[in-house]
């Protein structure tokens, strides 16, 4: 695990400030907690890619694959009747089913796909550690760095967030 540091502020013009002036430096902060939503911070943050939009799609295919096959293997292969000339596998009278599976196999694979993605239920992150962490959600504003593996990047950081005058920085536990 990487080393973080963690710089409190007490306005939102100093969090972007910091979060700027790490920009500007190539330096992508990890993450930002504030109480409200800051608009102009959040192209700032590292953008992370989700495989969630893959999860669902691969759940709706398996959704419809098993639908077809709940419907197809006992009406074509099991009990093969040819009840009024009609074909053994009547693919609209699958339709319904068909539509049920697939959107029933993508909400399943959505659900736990974004739990395991998100590592929940997780009930405990050490950004928790962070000294006033709790004034995140009233009144304080939380800038997390990922530091590098150099062995100057903590004082490289911490100079750069020092000269947006944070109220505290802090480095967590790996």
């Amino acid at each position: 695990m990487n080393r973080i540091l963690v710089a409190e502020f007490d306005h939102p013009d100093a969090i972007l400030a910091a979060a700027q002036a790490l920009r500007a430096h190539g330096i992508i902060p990890g993450d930002a907690y504030t109480p409200y939503a800051i608009p102009e911070l959040e192209p700032m943050i590292a953008a992370r890619h989700s495989i969630l939009p893959t999860i669902v799609f691969c759940g709706g295919v398996a959704g419809l694959l098993a639908g077809a096959a709940t419907q197809y293997w006992p009406s074509a292969v099991l009990y093969p009747l040819n009840i009024g000339g009609r074909p053994l596998a009547s693919w609209p009278a699958f339709g319904p089913i068909l539509f049920e599976g697939t959107v029933m196999g993508a909400v399943l694979a959505g659900f736990f796909g974004f739990l395991l993605l998100a590592r929940l239920p997780r009930f405990y992150d050490r950004i928790f550690a962070t000294p006033d962490f709790a004034r995140a959600s009233s009144d304080r504003f939380f800038l997390a760095v990922p530091l590098g593996n150099g062995s100057d990047a903590r004082t490289r950081v911490t100079r750069l967030l020092g000269a947006s005058k944070p109220v505290a920085i802090h480095e967590l536990p790996p």
